[in-house]
């Protein structure tokens, strides 16, 4: 079912929560997350960056999960496409983190050295990111099957709105 505007104002107003959660966490975490800034703002922008990214993300898999039911047969073909649709954009995300952390805004490298994207798929650290798509996918498979319960409710209702109006005719 497509995306109404009040569900994309909802994905904006989680994200930029998230975002809000990041930052303050980052903010008082006495030990700076064991990364050490050169920009103050820098954790900040990192924590907005990603959860913007995940705020357009979040419509794909909703779609995803929407044109893709697990109840509608072929379930294991089905949970291949989510798995590698999943493992593709958490590898990506963390890559995109990954660059501008390092590269962009020069967060010093603590005792775990970024060493590049094939390090990082080496050590697995897109699993966080490979968990928050999971989470984003269940909510879009959840948010479908409400959707389709309500639809089928309110067919019902009118069904047997029009049942009782015949059986009164017939009457």
């Amino acid at each position: 079912l497509p995306l109404r505007r009040a569900d994309l104002f909802f994905i904006l107003g989680f994200w930029t929560f998230i975002a809000l959660l990041t930052s303050a966490n980052t903010l008082l975490d006495p030990n700076g997350r064991g990364y050490q800034a050169i920009l103050p703002a820098a954790p900040v922008a990192l924590a907005f960056i990603e959860s913007s990214l995940w705020a357009v993300i979040t419509p794909l898999v909703f779609s995803l999960a929407s044109h893709y039911q697990l109840e509608r047969g072929h379930v294991l073909p089905r949970i291949c496409l989510f798995f590698w649709v999943g493992m593709l954009i958490a590898v990506a995300v963390d890559v995109v983190i990954g660059f501008l952390r390092f590269d962009v805004f020069h967060v010093v490298r603590g005792r775990f050295a970024d060493m590049g994207p094939v390090w990082r798929l080496q050590h697995l650290w897109f699993m966080n990111e490979f968990l928050v798509y999971i989470a984003i996918l269940a909510g879009g498979g959840a948010r479908d099957y409400f959707l389709r319960y309500h639809s089928r409710r309110e067919q019902t209702i009118l069904l047997q709105a029009q049942a009782a109006q015949l059986q009164a005719q017939l009457a």
